[in-house]
């Protein structure tokens, strides 16, 4: 199951650092069987799992790992699992899986040098 999000707060590579929160808002109702199973305004919550920088055929980028491990609507909060298929819009993102179990790697070009608030996130549940 995919569904998109975006981020509420931007994540900046000057002042980011590992451990820090990261919140993401379910963009519209997430349906199965013609029945809302996660409603639009849900949130995402989980970690920065670690900070990067590195260079890809001449093109710097700002990566970070993403943990996401929660989700709250309706006034109830639950565990949530799942990873990043895809990040923003056209080729300034890049994505993939981490190092970790139910980590993502997720980065932006370094000319952007941060995740705006708002950045697309598509994901994909288990």
């Amino acid at each position: 199951m995919q569904f998109e999000v975006r981020l509420r707060d931007a994540i900046a590579y000057a002042t980011a650092a590992r451990g820090d929160p990261v919140h993401a808002i379910v963009a519209s109702d997430v349906k199965r069987a013609g029945r809302v199973i996660i409603p639009k305004s849900a949130v995402l919550t989980g970690r920065i799992t670690r900070i990067t920088s590195y260079t890809n055929r001449s093109a710097v980028f700002f990566g970070i790992g993403l943990r996401f491990d929660a989700i709250e609507f309706d006034g109830r909060r639950g565990e949530f699992s799942g990873i990043v298929d895809s990040a923003g819009v056209g080729n300034n993102y890049y994505t993939r899986a981490g190092e970790q179990p139910g980590e993502s790697f997720v980065a932006v070009k370094a000319t952007l040098e941060r995740f705006e608030r708002g950045t697309r996130l598509l994901i994909r549940a288990k």
